[in-house]
């Protein structure tokens, strides 16, 4: 059975309990839409102006093609400009652009020129916004989102010995399973668990592809953890990787090991159709 410590502080909307991101998110959001309402919008009221296909198809070219020529300009003006003033500028193009649509199709004063000159307008602010939005997003969100401080120790520990073998083995056979047999108290279940968790990051990151927890159901005390590289020498590379740092979370640990002796550590190769030449 396998058993890890979840950690639910990340997740997929995890940015959105950040009140600044789901503020700028929520809107962008509804800028979007009343963006995409406007140009559906105005391509059925060419329909009505025109019955030509080009008139129709010209709408939905000014809409989307300064998305294709402004997308890249606007995220170098949105880092040079003020971003406050930029954003502000073009809210107050589109608020423009929407009123004079507004006005002149009550009026009944809307034409073929004027309906695609603003949409082309719109489809302007709409690829400003973009770049703008985007740049504003990851500037307001990097001060609340810290990354880790770097106080951990990378110095290579070299702690870990090479493992002892019976024979020397190919560098390229693989894959290996490595198995780590501790014995531990029935009450330090959880916090061992829990530890262990924090050691399977350690070994994710230095090269495994596959990581568990088993533990034997005749003795519940004994539990395995396990996990699997690609080669003999990714193995052998693994210990070569592992920081001070590592080297406490491996020692926090082993403190809930119990028995005279260290952790048994075994290394099983996968074996194939035919043996593999020893290597002299």
């Amino acid at each position: 059975m396998n058993e890890t410590a979840k950690d639910t502080s990340h997740g997929s909307f995890a940015p959105l309990r950040q009140k600044l991101f789901a503020v700028l998110w929520g809107a962008t959001v509804i800028g979007n839409t009343g963006s995409f309402i406007r140009d559906v919008a105005s391509s059925w009221l060419m329909t009505d102006l025109s019955t030509s296909p080009t008139a129709v198809a010209m709408v939905q070219a000014a809409a989307t093609l300064p998305v294709f020529l402004l997308a890249i300009p606007a995220g170098v003006l949105a880092d040079i400009l003020d971003r406050r003033k930029f954003l502000i500028a073009i809210q107050l193009l589109l608020a423009g652009v929407s009123v004079c649509l507004m006005l002149l199709t009550a009026w009944g004063m809307q034409t073929i020129g004027s309906l695609v000159a603003l949409t082309f307008l719109g489809g302007v602010g709409a690829a400003l916004l973009i770049g703008a939005a985007g740049l504003v997003i990851v500037g307001g969100i990097s001060h609340v989102i810290k990354l880790p401080k770097g106080e951990a120790d990378l110095v290579p520990s070299n702690h870990w010995p090479e493992p002892l073998t019976a024979t020397p083995i190919e560098n390229d056979r693989g894959p290996v399973l490595i198995l780590v047999e501790y014995r531990i108290a029935p009450s330090d279940r959880v916090p061992f668990l829990q530890a262990l968790e924090r050691l399977s990051a350690e070994r994710r990151r230095d090269g495994a592809y596959a990581w568990g927890v088993t533990e034997d159901a005749a003795d519940p005390g004994l539990m395995l953890e396990w996990f699997q590289v690609e080669s003999w020498a990714e193995h052998l590379r693994q210990h070569r990787r592992v920081s001070k740092a590592d080297a406490d979370v491996q020692e926090e640990v082993l403190r809930f090991h119990q028995g005279p002796q260290r952790p048994v550590v075994r290394h099983l190769l996968a074996v194939h159709g035919r043996e593999p030449r020893p290597v002299h």
